[in-house]
């Protein structure tokens, strides 16, 4: 198993949206509902690439196949979150704060969603929807912050993210991206779709989260 990158950055859609797994039962002629978990949540990703003319139709269509049909994984981050919200308008980590590469360590994480990171610019405001990334070993995996928060003078941030963490998989060795937080997928061959006409037109085609 391989981990592989998009041949090209140069997309116009790379959206991620959390599948929560969940399924509402009406029961007492509508009064009430049941919850039920029917999956564990998951991200997925759409992705539209740019107008292929032959060269960038022939360079997806072997990334594509790259994948060997989903024995391989891809990793991308949500083009609509290439920065966190209080920087919007930041183009590297280092306009954050010199010399700063992103990325934080992990002090403390709990089943609850809390999350303490260390080595964070002082100071540093983390919004509600910002996301983080945190890899250890072969896993990835991604969490949205659901509570505001900012960063203490020694570089302490306390977050709150969700789904849940997965205390099994990381501990305080993992690493933390604040900076386009990734994660990696499988792609969904049967979403793949190009249509090859005289003019260039996108490919477009989904994936499903996976940890490793």
């Amino acid at each position: 198993m391989a981990v592989i990158d998009l041949p090209s950055t140069k997309v116009v859609e790379c959206t991620f949206t959390l599948l929560e797994g969940t399924v509402a039962t009406p029961f007492n002629r509508g009064m009430a509902f049941n919850l039920s978990e029917v999956r564990d949540k998951a991200w997925q990703v759409h992705i539209e690439t740019k107008p292929l003319d032959r060269e960038g139709r022939q360079l997806w269509h072997a990334w594509k196949l790259s994948l060997r049909g989903g024995f391989n994984r891809f990793r991308c981050f949500d083009i609509g979150q290439m920065a966190p919200l209080a920087y919007g308008a930041a183009q590297t980590p280092q306009e954050i704060a010199p010399g700063w590469s992103g990325n934080a360590t992990v002090t403390s994480l709990g089943a609850s969603g809390a999350l303490t990171l260390g080595g964070v610019p002082a100071g540093y405001v983390a919004s509600v929807g910002d996301r983080v990334e945190l890899s250890q070993g072969v896993y990835t995996a991604l969490y949205e912050i659901i509570a505001p928060a900012t960063a203490t003078a020694g570089g302490v941030l306390a977050l709150t993210v969700a789904p849940l963490l997965h205390t099994s998989t990381f501990t305080t060795a993992a690493t933390a991206r604040l900076w386009r937080p990734r994660a990696l997928f499988i792609m969904d061959h049967n979403t793949w779709a190009h249509q090859v006409i005289a003019d260039p037109t996108p490919a477009t085609f989904d994936g499903y989260q996976v940890l490793r």
